[in-house]
């Protein structure tokens, strides 16, 4: 083993250019060398990179007592390769007499004599003479006497590169890493990580950052089981919160470079903990574990720039105060279970299902307690106690009925809620007997409820005797009230013939009468069904009795209301969560229901009150035309602020396809009506917006719907409540509504084309029958018929055999006969054709009124077209903000 003391007369320059030797001073203390030895010698200094020596008077014979010394210098990083291609000198033992002789720093290379090999003499041959650093010295002598003629020699050299990085095993000069050479010269790099130290050659790491602030960890050298790094300073940190105590326990493998005279002179491992030191440690003897006894420990490793030793390796870890093990309340449990807590464990508290913790008056779920530094816990351990969910949140309309005689709102308990029943009296059927205003009823949010997709078969109506409680009838004579406002027509596409020209009859010239006194106290209603008559006439016919379910108000959306107290302390329902129902206006729900029908087809009869408590009758007084634009269509209530209708209904009439609504000032919306001739007992809304669908195109009537926002939430009553919508229908579904379903539809349109009563909804003998034809055949009473839906494949034959430019699109139905004599006109657009669902009686907008055939209505074969509103129910709930409610 080679001693420090032998290692430190070693250095090295600072550059790798110095690190080639020797340097041009050493070369010239050579020559100077060589000059004192052949005194009187000519010297030839060659600093080329390559060139020729030669004999004196080459290829003659050289002369006698001839000294000539070349001395060849290139520059550093370079050798020099000196070769013969002629040698003829005189031959002697040991070449005492002529030579040439070859020197390289301070060394003798070769001694060349003769022109052939003996066992005494040496001559260059082919042989290539290699310097040893960039200098070279070739000398050539000649004694005072030649026997014979000898040519002398020829020689070249030439300058070539060192490979320092293959040539040089000297572990003080060779890189640490990776070497790279090039002309003249070569340099060292390191790894990835590594810095390379002063020296150049000698690669450290950078290992002072690391600090450790976990409980447990590894700590080892740089490239462990690698040997470490060279010239390196390392620091490693543990640094834990006041409290813990450290212990570090060093892996068997142990490999620090040591000194058998004295201690850790060359590589060490010390140790700093607090106040106490531990080391330095080096050779191969682990120091096994060491209990520090403080929070804090900082590691110091250094190593020199020699060695190939494999480094160390250690687990530390930290222990803490011991807590005393806590005990779990009743109906509790604790995590984790240890036989033993120490400072920083942490315990979880948390209680049976029905059970939560209760700490200084505050439920919770779950509690955490921490082991402190001075052995406590940071709390005590709440207990656990019986969940209660407390009051129920009550809703609007709406009360909570307790399923335990107790009323109990502990775990487990659970209620349900219903909505509040209205106290409604009967519903009056003739006109003079409605009520002057509305009979206010809460409203409720603006909130649609859909009903299965309907299933409609006819109703029937149970007839009840009626109670005998006489009332005489309320007086309110009014003359007739002329009707101010054409119907709106029925469109029909560009290439059919229109149903009706421009020439709609405008407001008659002659000046209304004065408006009729009506009593402003509230007319007094009999609270049981008496007989009141149905038609102006007064004639008397026996009441019907209201439906089973009287009450307007329904839970919504339609599920358990069954409501239990939780684990959580939570009042929760299987399908909503903790999400509260609404008590909102039942929908599609007659106040009035219809009578029963031997036959299948209702034409032309007259409505009484409460049978379509949806309808709404819109006047449109378009100021944006010249002249001024009247008309009027129909719509349906769909809840307290939105009426449906379609878009042709709201549609500035134009020359071009271009949509441009009507403003939301010049439409008004009538609800609770029936007789045009007392408009004063229905209640009129202004509009405060309006939306036509962003697609419908005024050419074919496709997407023909629309929404009206009222300005005031409507009050319901028995004469005005909402229809329902259908479930949302896409392509590809069974058809909604199904072919041969029959709906009904309401409205005051013309009833005949050509003003009879017998084409459209004047046909058919029964009740009201013939009520009320006002100017231009329009009904001045609400009328309904009802109508099957058609087979597409028929509707579409239909107007195909009429004109190609007809298209029945997937949002269109067809609804009429096959014979004709029953069909919605024109007056009725936007009125809405309901079917009723089998399995909850309701009533569901399946279409609008959109558009007819180029015959009058109720022709043979042509059949009304309707906007098919499933298919718009998402377009519809996105701007009512109810689509949650399906």
């Amino acid at each position: 083993m080679r001693t420090r003391e032998a290692r430190e007369t070693m250095s090295l320059p600072r550059s790798a250019r110095d690190m080639a030797a020797p340097t041009q001073a050493t070369g010239a203390l050579l020559f100077l060398a060589m000059c004192a030895l052949t005194r009187g010698a000519r010297v030839i200094h060659l600093t080329d990179m390559y060139g020729t020596l030669q004999s004196p008077s080459f290829p003659e014979s050289y002369p006698k007592e001839s000294e000539i010394q070349w001395n060849i210098s290139v520059p550093e990083g370079f050798q020099i390769r000196l070769y013969f291609m002629h040698f003829d000198l005189e031959p002697s033992y040991l070449c005492e007499y002529d030579y040439v002789k070859v020197l390289s720093d301070q060394d003798e290379l070769a001694v060349f004599c003769g022109k052939e090999g003996t066992d005494t003499e040496q001559v260059p041959g082919d042989d290539v003479i290699t310097s040893v650093g960039s200098a070279l010295s070739v000398v050539f002598r000649s004694d005072f006497s030649n026997e014979e003629r000898f040519s002398g020699f020829d020689a070249h050299y030439s300058a070539v590169d060192v490979d320092e990085c293959r040539d040089r095993n000297d572990e003080d000069l060779a890189c640490d890493h990776f070497c790279h050479n090039y002309i003249g010269s070569y340099y060292c790099s390191c790894r990835y990580g590594y810095l390379l130290h002063s020296d150049n050659r000698t690669c450290k790491v950078e290992c002072s950052d690391g600090e450790y602030t976990e409980r447990t960890g590894v700590i080892s050298s740089s490239d462990f089981p690698q040997p470490y790094p060279k010239s390196s300073d390392c620091i490693y940190r543990i640094q834990l919160e006041e409290g813990f105590s450290i212990a570090l326990d060093f892996h068997d493998t142990f490999d620090i470079e040591d000194h058998p005279e004295a201690t850790c002179p060359y590589d060490y491992l010390k140790i700093l903990a607090g106040q106490r030191d531990f080391g330095p440690f080096c050779g191969d003897r682990s120091p096994g574990r060491i209990q520090t006894g403080s929070s804090s420990v900082t590691i110091l490793f250094h190593s020199d720039n020699s060695g190939e030793n494999l480094g160390w390796k250690l687990t530390y870890s930290a222990t803490g105060t011991e807590c005393p093990v806590p005990v779990a309340p009743p109906f509790g449990h604790l995590e984790p279970l240890q036989p033993k807590y120490s400072f920083k464990d942490h315990v979880l508290v948390t209680c049976d299902m029905g059970y939560i913790l209760l700490k200084e008056g505050e439920e919770l779920e779950h509690h955490q307690i921490d082991c402190l530094k001075d052995g406590a816990w940071s709390s005590e351990v709440p207990p656990c106690t019986l969940t209660d969910c407390g009051t129920p949140e009550e809703i609007v309309m709406g009360e909570v009925v307790f399923d335990s005689p107790d009323n109990s709102t502990l775990f487990g308990a659970s209620f349900h809620y219903q909505c509040q029943e209205d106290q409604h009296s009967a519903i009056p059927t003739s006109p003079s007997a409605i009520p002057t205003s509305p009979v206010a009823i809460p409203t409720s949010p603006d909130v649609i409820p859909t009903p299965p997709v309907a299933i409609p078969t006819p109703p029937v109506a149970i007839p009840t005797p009626p109670v005998a409680i006489p009332t005489p009838p309320v007086a309110i004579p009014t003359p007739p009230v002329a009707i101010p406002t054409p119907p709106v027509a029925i469109p029909t596409p560009p290439d059919a013939t229109p149903t009706a020209p421009d020439a709609t009859p405008t407001a008659p010239d002659a000046i209304p009468p004065p408006p009729v006194a009506i009593p402003t106290a509230p007319v007094a209603i009999p609270t049981a069904p008496v007989a009141i008559p149905t038609a102006p006439d007064a004639t008397p016919t026996p009441a019907t009795a209201p439906p089973a379910n009287n009450s307007s108000y329904t839970v919504r959306p339609v599920t358990n209301s069954t409501y239990v107290c939780g684990e959580r302390g939570r009042w929760t329902n299987a399908e909503l969560g903790t999400q509260l129902p609404s008590c909102l206006p039942a929908c599609g729900e007659p106040s009035q229901p219809f009578p029963s029908h031997v036959r299948r087809i209702v034409g032309g009869r007259v409505a009484s009150a409460g049978h379509f408590p949806w309808q709404a009758r819109l006047s449109v007084e378009d100021s944006s035309r010249v002249p001024e634009g009247r008309w009027f269509g129909s719509g349906a209530l769909l809840s307290a602020t939105w009426v449906l209708t379609a878009a042709h209904v709201l549609r500035s009439p134009r020359r071009d396809p271009s949509v441009v609504p009507v403003s939301p000032g010049s439409v008004l919306v009538h609800l609770g009506l029936l007789d045009l001739r007392r408009p004063l007992v229905a209640s009129g809304h202004a509009v405060q917006h309006l939306f036509l669908h962003p697609r419908f195109d005024p050419r074919n009537y496709n997407h023909d719907i629309a929404l009206l926002r009222l300005a005031q939430p409507a009050p319901y009553s028995l004469l005005v409540r909402p229809v329902c919508l259908p479930l949302p229908w896409a392509e590809g579904q069974p058809p909604a509504p199904p072919p041969h379903t029959l709906g009904m539809v309401a409205g005051w349109g013309l009833m005949a084309a050509n003003g009879s009563a017998e084409v459209a909804m004047g046909g058919g003998q029964g009740e009201g029958e013939g009520e009320g034809e006002g100017e231009g055949g329009v009904s001045v009473t609400l009328r309904y018929v009802k109508l099957p839906v058609v087979e597409r494949a028929e509707c579409e034959g239909s107007y195909a055999s009429r004109s190609r430019s007809y298209n029945i699109t997937s949002g269109m139905f067809c609804a009429g006969f096959y014979e004709g004599g029953r069909d919605t006109c024109q007056g009725d657009s936007g009125g809405a054709f309901v079917t009723q669902d089998p399995r909850t009686g309701r009533w569901v907008v399946q279409g609008l009124v959109s558009w007819g055939g180029p015959e009058e209505c109720g022709s043979k074969r042509v059949y009304g077209v309707y906007t098919r509103v499933a298919k718009y129910a998402r377009w519809l709930h996105s701007h009512m903000g109810t689509a949650r409610w399906w």
